[in-house]
């Protein structure tokens, strides 16, 4: 518990708080600059306000600001437990849809690896802050030669599963801190991390030799 708003945000920090139940009216810094101080955070907490005011204004102003729930004074069991469901699950649903957005937006349906606009920002990242090492890295890139014959054989069904297996072979053929994309079609994509010049063409033989296997 917190005496006024600038107490209340620094517990917040200090013990990464995952819900905040707040008054709107207090001290110092109010409710509602309490919770907006906390949206910036990697990880903001669920917010209930509460208030004696129990008018509309204040409502919609705290839910407009990130809020999940408002209650009204004096605060009863029931009534709170009922907003902290309501206020996780929403929450749930938000985590699930962002995850959601985030592996369309990321990575190829298809195969479960980097889509090709992914693979190319981290790689701009990754080669931008490495360019003071010795070794930044090498880009192999793959193709599944042969996939035309597979389609046109045994259904394109029977050519995804082939996708499937190579971006899988690479991903358990990668280290680390490799990462592997699919450039669309039969083209794949990895970029070693660090590695000196000397062991990329084994690297590569050895991922080759995989896929082929």
């Amino acid at each position: 518990s917190a005496n006024n708003g600038e107490d209340a945000l620094k517990l917040i920090r200090e013990h990464s708080a995952s819900l905040v139940i707040c008054d709107v009216t207090m001290p110092g810094m109010s409710g509602l600059e309490v919770l907006e101080a906390t949206r910036s955070f990697a990880h903001p907490p669920i917010f209930i306000m509460a208030s004696s005011l129990g008018d509309a204004e204040h409502a919609v102003d705290c839910l407009r600001k990130g809020a999940y729930g408002y209650l009204t004074k004096p605060l009863r069991e029931e009534q709170l437990r009922n907003a902290i469901d309501d206020a996780m699950a929403r929450r749930d649903k938000e985590l699930e849809a962002r995850a959601h957005l985030e592996t369309i937006t990321k990575y190829d349906p298809l195969t479960g690896v980097l889509n090709k606009n992914e693979f190319a920002r981290l790689l701009a990242l990754r080669v931008g802050s490495s360019r003071k090492q010795d070794h930044p890295g090498a880009l192999l890139f793959v193709n599944g030669d042969g996939l035309r014959y597979i389609n046109n054989s045994y259904g394109h069904q029977e050519g995804d599963r082939v996708l499937q297996h190579i971006a899988a072979v690479l991903l358990k053929s990668s280290r680390p801190n490799d990462f592997a994309a699919r450039f669309g079609g039969d083209g794949f994509a990895i970029h070693f991390a660090g590695i000196a010049p000397s062991d990329i063409r084994a690297n590569a033989q050895r991922i080759l030799d995989s896929v082929e296997a």
